[in-house]
């Protein structure tokens, strides 16, 4: 079901058959505009009374990490209301601070009809997840005569529950989503003096919100094969950043108590990274 859910073709490597029933539509460049209509034109190409809910990431990481247009996600609850379709927000990797907000839809105020969570709801130390419905659609489901069969063999389990509550005290009592901000502010700072430095990564590119930030590999100025030879290099000096669109974005999802030198450490390797592989 979630293979065959997302639209990241690389997810759907050796799966299959996948289910049926899924549509996709392309996610907003930053720039963009109008980019929440290409969701309506697809409801009314399916048929509204066939679509039952729009979900994804308030912003993709498989997109290299663009945080979209400040109309867009307001545009696509607009358009969810009109056609009485859903609208999921899948905050597993955003959700708790990731963006500087507690949940990365508060950017935009926007309130989804289900919103999904897990990884940082318990600071990675205890596997979780965890779904929220609204209230009008809890009123809904409990006034069906139609069962909603849900099995959660593990649900509730003490031990993740304990480690979730721990978390979220420590997010409250060391103002952990004011840090991310500002440490935030800071990789940015340093990231566009990065690729000030190094024609290789595109300055205009840089981009980010709160401790998810990304910048493009200068298409006019690599090879396609660089992006692959740098993360490698990346490696070996021992910063770990992830790659997207075919190693042509680097990516960074650093802790959310990042402390300043951890950027210099962090940027400081990229920058020996960049100093061996250069072109």
């Amino acid at each position: 079901g979630g293979a065959s859910l997302t639209g990241d073709p690389a997810m759907w490597r050796n799966i299959g058959p996948r289910l049926e029933g899924f549509s996709h539509i392309d996610q907003p460049e930053a720039d963009s505009v109008g980019a929440a209509r290409l969701l309506e034109d697809e409801i009314l190409r399916i048929g509204a009374d066939k679509v039952a809910a729009f979900m994804a990431e308030p912003i993709s990481t498989p997109n290299g990490i663009v945080v979209p247009p400040d109309d867009y996600w307001p545009q696509i609850r607009e358009i969810c209301d009109r056609y009485d379709i859903l609208l999921i927000s899948d905050e597993v990797l955003t959700g708790f601070g990731r963006t500087g907000k507690m949940f990365a839809v508060e950017n935009w105020d926007l309130r989804p009809d289900i919103l999904t969570m897990s990884k940082a709801i318990t600071a990675g130390f205890f596997p979780l997840a965890v779904v929220a419905i609204s209230g009008e659609l809890r009123d809904r489901l409990s006034a069906s005569d139609d069962a909603f069969v849900h099995g959660v063999t593990a649900g509730g389990h003490p031990a993740a529950c304990a480690a979730a509550l721990a978390t979220l005290d420590i997010y409250e009592r060391e103002n952990v989503l004011a840090h991310c901000i500002t440490a935030g502010q800071y990789l940015s700072t340093r990231l566009h003096a990065l690729a000030d430095a190094y024609p290789v990564l595109d300055k205009s590119s840089v981009r980010g919100i709160g401790m998810m930030h990304a910048v493009d590999l200068d298409a006019g100025t690599v090879d396609p094969g660089y992006g692959a030879a740098l993360h490698a290099e990346f490696i070996r000096q021992r910063v770990f950043v992830r790659t997207y669109r075919n190693n042509q974005t680097i990516g960074l999802l650093p802790s959310l108590t990042l402390s300043n030198e951890d950027v210099d450490a962090i940027t400081g390797r990229m920058a020996a990274a960049l100093d061996v592989t250069r072109p």
